[in-house]
């Protein structure tokens, strides 16, 4: 069931991905490079789109991957702001295989972000990000859910499509060049574009 269109009198609920979203992650430009990768080589598997790493090896270079999220994003300070005056609830969902809770707590703790989001989310049973994703963002009637894996904003925009629930997505240079998807260049600015609309 989809959740009703947000009200004057209730703050807008807002979902955001953590890695390219929250955390500013140069090395995302590189993803979908990567995600071809990683499906030709894992063509057998049920949804190879999203890799799961298994063994120690696996589970060590993810970890080296996802240190590349190296501080907030810009606009970080708007989204406290917004979520303090009452006008945003904030969500935070995150597509990380289980074998990286411990990095993701250490992130939010560590830049002392916990306190911005009213929940947060993450798998523990290595779910598919997409599917992982669109099962909370039902669960928490969201108006609005931001994310930067193009790939993810494909199938939500399509899942969602002619909902009340929005997926924004945050661009990088090479995905903006091939995609008929408008983006925005930092979370900051798609707040600030959904706030207006």
């Amino acid at each position: 069931m989809t959740n009703k269109k947000p009200s004057p009198t209730r703050p807008i609920k807002i979902g955001f991905d953590f890695d390219g979203v929250i955390m500013y992650n140069p090395l995302r430009i590189f993803r979908s490079i990567a995600n071809s990768i990683i499906s030709r080589n894992h063509s057998k598997k049920s949804d190879p789109r999203f890799f799961i790493p298994k063994t120690k090896l696996e589970k060590f270079i993810w970890w080296l991957i996802h240190q590349s999220s190296l501080y907030p994003a810009n606009g970080i300070s708007s989204i406290r702001k917004l979520v303090e005056d009452g006008v945003i609830e904030a969500y935070l969902i995150t597509g990380r295989p289980t074998c990286l809770k411990e990095d993701f707590y250490f992130k939010l703790k560590m830049y002392k972000l916990l306190n911005i989001f009213k929940t947060v989310h993450i798998t523990d049973n290595n779910e598919q990000s997409h599917t992982f994703k669109q099962t909370e963002i039902n669960k928490l009637g969201l108006d609005y859910f931001i994310e930067d894996n193009l790939d993810i904003v494909s199938y939500l925009r399509k899942v969602y499509k002619g909902q009340n629930t929005k997926i924004l997505w945050i661009t990088n240079i090479i995905d903006r060049r091939t995609s008929a998807i408008n983006g925005h260049l930092d979370v900051g600015q798609a707040v600030k574009h959904l706030i207006k609309s």
